[in-house]
C-alpha cells in the first residue's frame, strides 16, 4: 500500500507563486542527481511539490537534506496501478514536471494531466531502452520470449513497460533532453543540469583545509572519480591507465558514491588496492570541498548505448571548480569540454594514460585549462544559463507575467 505522503513546505505555502508538481521515477537513486539542479533553479521562481517512490533506504543520501519530499513506498506494478488514483489526487500543482519516461513519473503525469487538461513537461536524461535493445539481437527466440514476455510482469523497469512510454515520449509536447543523442530521438529543448557557480567557486576553498576535512594527506596527487560506480563508467580503464604511468601508486584515486569495488573484476581489485581512497556517499553540499582536494577529474566512460545518451553532472561541477578534466569522446562531452578539457577515445587505456601524464606534468597548462572551464561554465552551464531555458517555458504554461 502507498503510505501517507510527507507534507512539504511547498505544497502548504500560502505564497501566491504558481506551483509545479514534480514527479520522480525513483527518489532513492541516481535520477535525483539531475533533478536537484533543475529544482534548485525552479524553486527560486515557483513553489514546488516533489513526489516520488523510495525504497527502504529512503531518499538518495547525497540529496536527502536538499529539500522536502513527498514520498511513498516502492511497490510492484500491479499495486502501483491500483494506487494511481490516490496518488493523482495528491498532486496540487498548476503544471506537472515529470522526470524520466517511466510509469511512476510519466505514467502518473499522463493519468493526472490528460483529464484535467493540465500542462505537462517531460524531462529525459537517459535512453531507458538502451540496455534491452543492446541485448535483444544477441538472444535466441525462446530465450527472448522467456526473458521479456513470459517473465517480469510485476516490475516497471521491464522493457515491455518501458517501451510504451518511450514511444509516447516521442510525441510533440514540451520536453527537455540532456544530449544531442536524445534530442534526435525525442525532440524537445536541450537542458544541461548545470551547477551553482556561486557555491562551486574555487576561491571559497583552500586545498589543504579541504584535504584535512576528508582526512586526506595534504601532500600527494589526487584524481577524483565521483558518482555511482557502474561498469559503463570505466573505473577499470582508469585503474589500468594509472598502472601504466604510476606503478608505485603515488597517484591516489578518490571515489565518492557507492562501493567502487562492486563493479571491478578480481583482477582489477589488485589495481585498486592502495590506489583507491573510498569516501562513500557524501552530502552533495560537500562536493565543492571534495573537488577542491583533487588535482584533476577524470570521466573515463566506456562506449555503450547508455553512455551515448547521458551527460554526467560532475563535469559541470568540476568545470565550475576550475578543475582540469579528462573525458572520453561520448555524448555531448566533446562539445562541452571544447577548448577547456582533454578528450580521449573511449576504451583506449594507453591514450587515457598519456592524457593523465600530460595533465599531471603540465601544471600551468592544467591550471589555465581549469580557469577556462570555469569561465565557460558560468556562461553556458550555470544556474543562470538554466534559467534562460526553464523560466520562459514555465512562465508561458503557468500564464505568469514574468514578475518576481
Amino acid at each position: 500500500m502507498v503510505k501517507s505522503m510527507i507534507s512539504t513546505s511547498y505544497s502548504t505555502s500560502r505564497s501566491r507563486r504558481p506551483t509545479i508538481s514534480v514527479l520522480a521515477s525513483d527518489l532513492s537513486g541516481n535520477p535525483v542527481v539531475r533533478m536537484d539542479p533543475i529544482l534548485k533553479v525552479l524553486e527560486k521562481r515557483y513553489d514546488l511539490q516533489t513526489i516520488g517512490p523510495v525504497s527502504e533506504a529512503g531518499v538518495f543520501p547525497p540529496y536527502r537534506d536538499c529539500r522536502k519530499y513527498e514520498t511513498y513506498n516502492t511497490v510492484n506494478l500491479p499495486q502501483f496501478l491500483f494506487e494511481m488514483a490516490k496518488l493523482s489526487r495528491g498532486i496540487v500543482g498548476q503544471a506537472v514536471l515529470s522526470f524520466k519516461p517511466r510509469i511512476e513519473s510519466f505514467g502518473l503525469a499522463l493519468f493526472h494531466c490528460l483529464p484535467r487538461m493540465k500542462p505537462l513537461v517531460l524531462d529525459i536524461e537517459d535512453w531507458e531502452m538502451a540496455q534491452s535493445v543492446s541485448e535483444w539481437h544477441k538472444m535466441q527466440f525462446f530465450d527472448f520470449m522467456k526473458r521479456y514476455i513470459f517473465h517480469g510482469w510485476k516490475m516497471s523497469i521491464e522493457p515491455k513497460f518501458l517501451l510504451p512510454f518511450d514511444l509516447l515520449a516521442r510525441l510533440n509536447f514540451p520536453k527537455f533532453v540532456v544530449s544531442d543523442f536524445l534530442k534526435k530521438k525525442y525532440g524537445g529543448m536541450k537542458l544541461y543540469h548545470g551547477t551553482d557557480t556561486d557555491i562551486f567557486n574555487p576561491e571559497l576553498f583552500e586545498i589543504g583545509v579541504c584535504r584535512d576535512k576528508f582526512a586526506i594527506p595534504r601532500q600527494g596527487s589526487y584524481i577524483l572519480f565521483a558518482g555511482t560506480p557502474r561498469p559503463h563508467k570505466g573505473l577499470d580503464d582508469l585503474l589500468k591507465a594509472l598502472a601504466l604511468i604510476d606503478s608505485d601508486k603515488k597517484i591516489k584515486l578518490l571515489t565518492a558514491g557507492g562501493n567502487p569495488f562492486e563493479c571491478l573484476c578480481p583482477e582489477d581489485h589488485k589495481l585498486a588496492i592502495n590506489r583507491i581512497i573510498p569516501l562513500g556517499h557524501l552530502p552533495h553540499g560537500d562536493m565543492p570541498a571534495l573537488l577542491a582536494t583533487a588535482d584533476m577529474v577524470v570521466l573515463p566512460q566506456k562506449n555503450s548505448p547508455v553512455s551515448a545518451a547521458q551527460v554526467p553532472a560532475k563535469v559541470f561541477e568540476a568545470m565550475a571548480m576550475a578543475k582540469p578534466i579528462i573525458a572520453t569522446a561520448l555524448s555531448d562531452l566533446p562539445v562541452i569540454l571544447s577548448g577547456c578539457g582533454s578528450i580521449v577515445k573511449p576504451g583506449n587505456v594507453t591514450e587515457l594514460a598519456a592524457a593523465i601524464s600530460e595533465m599531471a606534468s603540465g601544471k600551468d597548462r592544467a591550471s589555465n585549462m581549469g580557469k577556462t572551464a570555469r569561465i565557460k561554465c558560468i556562461e553556458l552551464y550555470s544556474h543562470r544559463a538554466m534559467e534562460r531555458v526553464l523560466y520562459p517555458l514555465f512562465d508561458r504554461l503557468l500564464n505568469k507575467d514574468g514578475s518576481h
